[in-house]
């Protein structure tokens, strides 16, 4: 039963992650920029190089689909100059037109991106598997809404009710079952009396999984925020604490020499609770 559900689980992450790879490959890296030609050069054909694009710091996080169809000329991150009349204008969150503080306009440039995209299957798995545990699904939703159409929210739509209300919640029931074989309503991680053997190997192994899966999760958070942005959070600090805590806990209890220590220590494992 459980492979069953694991099965679900991998034809849910394939067949998303296949359609969003089709739909959206590319074209979250796309952000308005505003290009400096101060170093550009025209050749005969009339193709421009030497094109650097300035994304500003208020719209790196603004995805776009590129030019809207009041500009006359505009260049693409490969600096080729192109026509906005060329390509099909698109459905998404356009750049804004020229002004007078930018007489070329706003421009398409993938030079600001990030993890959240569909890129590649493995990355588009990472998208779907933040539908799948609703996290943050929506700003995703949002940012495929801007770079293709308004009407791709269908697809977001069933990613979440298939995968965070359906498969989820059949997950846990089935896991539920599966330990509630030995004992009629045993709770998963928790030891009591009389415990069979199976079970409380399977709890122990639980227990270490989900404590490597929080480590790793701090020291990526370390490396990619840095210990002065990381520290600047409050939930932060205590989501450390916390981590600390259980691998502490964890390692006593692998360790024979702990003696009497880790009997006096073992009140490490009601912070398990605040995870």
């Amino acid at each position: 039963m459980i492979a069953d559900v694991g099965l679900l689980l991998l034809l849910y992450l394939v067949v998303f992650g296949v359609v969003g790879v089709q739909l959206y490959a590319g074209r979250l890296d796309g952000r308005c920029a505003q290009p400096d030609f101060s170093d550009a050069v025209t050749d005969a054909a009339g193709l421009v190089t030497g094109v650097r694009y300035v994304v500003d710091s208020s719209r790196s996080g603004e995805v776009c689909a590129g030019p809207s169809a009041l500009h006359t000329t505009w260049y693409n991150s490969s600096s080729r100059r192109l026509h906005a009349d060329s390509p099909h204008p698109p459905s998404g969150m356009t750049c804004p037109p020229a002004s007078s503080e930018a007489p070329w306009g706003y421009f398409c440039s993938p030079t600001v991106g990030g993890m959240r995209n569909f890129d590649t299957i493995l990355a588009a798995w990472l998208a779907v598997f933040q539908s799948l545990t609703a996290t943050d699904w929506a700003f995703i939703m949002y940012d495929c809404q801007d770079a293709l159409s308004w009407w791709v929210w269908p697809l977001h739509f069933a990613m979440v009710i298939l995968g965070a209300l359906f498969l989820v919640n059949l997950a846990l029931a089935v896991l539920y079952l599966f330990f509630s074989k030995e004992r009629a309503a045993p709770a998963l991680a928790l030891v009591w009396y009389g415990m069979p053997a199976a079970v409380a190997q399977a709890t122990s192994w639980a227990n270490y999984a989900f404590t490597a899966y929080f480590v790793a999760e701090l020291a990526s958070k370390l490396c990619g925020l840095g210990l002065r942005a990381y520290v600047q959070d409050g939930m932060n600090v205590f989501d450390a604490l916390v981590t600390v805590a259980g691998a502490v806990d964890v390692a006593l209890e692998l360790s024979p020499a702990a003696g009497a220590l880790g009997s006096y220590l073992l009140v490490l494992r009601a912070f398990r609770l605040l995870r």
